[in-house]
């Protein structure tokens, strides 16, 4: 559960396979029209964003009320449908405020050749843990 980890933690790594489909449900979802990831095949930038923090926090577990505050994202090249990437991070904070828990998660997205294709940090808050956590 992501309230026993601590600053500093490694999380992943986690391997990321990108279908075509799973694109285009994420377009969908978010009312993208464009045709640019229609016709090019490329995946947005945010979807990759969105799923490899959705993979790196499935890891570590997230309780209930927990807030998504911010995102950050630094796109260093495309990645086309079809394409396994593998992703790690890292707890860059963990503090406290009253009873909630702030994180803040720095993740690394690469391809199958070791490149960096993203970097990024999210940020969240955990509600009601408590001055023992």
């Amino acid at each position: 559960m992501i309230t026993a980890v601590v600053a500093g933690q490694e999380i992943g790594p986690v391997h990321l396979s990108i279908d075509h489909v799973q694109v285009q449900d994420y377009l969908a979802a978010v009312g993208d029209v464009s045709e640019v990831y229609r016709q090019t095949r490329l995946v947005p930038p945010t979807a990759l964003g969105a799923w490899a923090m959705r993979a790196l926090l499935e890891l570590v577990g997230l309780p209930p009320g927990t807030v998504h505050l911010s995102q950050e994202t630094e796109s260093r090249q495309t990645v086309a449908s079809g394409a396994t990437l593998s992703c790690r991070g890292r707890i860059a904070q963990r503090s406290q405020r009253r009873d909630s828990l702030f994180w803040a998660i720095e993740f690394t997205l690469l391809d199958q050749r070791q490149q960096v294709v993203m970097e990024g940090k999210t940020s969240l808050m955990t509600p009601g843990q408590g001055a023992s956590q």
